[in-house]
C-alpha cells in the first residue's frame, strides 16, 4: 500500500467504493437511489446518475485531441462501463454538486 505524508501527494484507492457499498447495507437500497433521493432530488439536480439517459447521451459532447500537426482531430468514442463506477451529470448540474 502507497501512503504519503499529509499534503505531499494524493493516490485514487478503493475506500470511497468500500464506504458506498456500506452506505447501500445499512439504507437497503442502491447508492444511485439514496444520493437520488437524499441529495440530487433535494438540490434539484434532476440530470444527474450512475447511468446516463438517452437525453444526457443525446447532449453529450466529442472529445477531441491535438494531433502532431497542431490540428484537433475528434477522439473515437470511448467505451465506457455501464453503470459507470462514478456520476453522470449535466453540466447545469456540476456547480450544484461542487458547491455542496
Amino acid at each position: 500500500m502507497l501512503v504519503h505524508e499529509p499534503g505531499a501527494a494524493w493516490t485514487y484507492g478503493p475506500n470511497i467504493d468500500w464506504l458506498g457499498r456500506i452506505v447501500e447495507q445499512q439504507r437497503g437500497q442502491r447508492l444511485g437511489a439514496m444520493m437520488a433521493e437524499r441529495i440530487f432530488g433535494p438540490l434539484g439536480m434532476k440530470d444527474i446518475g450512475f447511468g446516463m439517459t438517452e437525453s444526457m447521451r443525446s447532449r453529450r459532447v466529442t472529445i477531441h485531441d491535438r494531433a502532431a500537426d497542431g490540428k484537433l482531430t475528434p477522439l473515437p468514442v470511448l467505451a465506457l462501463p455501464d453503470p459507470p463506477p462514478w456520476t453522470w451529470a449535466a453540466t447545469a448540474c456540476t456547480p450544484r454538486w461542487a458547491n455542496t
